[in-house]
């Protein structure tokens, strides 16, 4: 049994609680439960394209930068859907 999602393992193990036979696939395939990838690694560069995020985008209204396990991610799902804004 495989399971792939967009969500990270962590999240996923504990939503799942899946046995050890399963194979597990998180964060859109940049995470595997055989370890390939060294998340430690990467964090110089997740923390450094969050804050790059932050000051693009953070100040916005109804945006929200959600850090992922291999990156981050400029989610606007509070936003209002686009007939509902006001027009300037």
């Amino acid at each position: 049994m495989a399971i792939i999602t967009g969500r990270s393992l962590e999240v996923l193990r504990r939503l799942l609680d899946p046995p050890p036979q399963w194979h597990l696939v998180g964060s859109h395939g940049a995470e595997t439960s055989d370890h390939s990838l060294d998340l430690d690694a990467l964090q110089p560069a997740v923390i450094k394209l969050a804050a790059r995020l932050e000051h693009l985008v953070g100040g916005r209204p109804g945006v929200a930068i959600e850090p992922k396990p291999t990156g981050a991610a400029a989610c606007t799902y509070a936003m209002p859907p686009p007939r509902s804004r006001k027009r300037s």
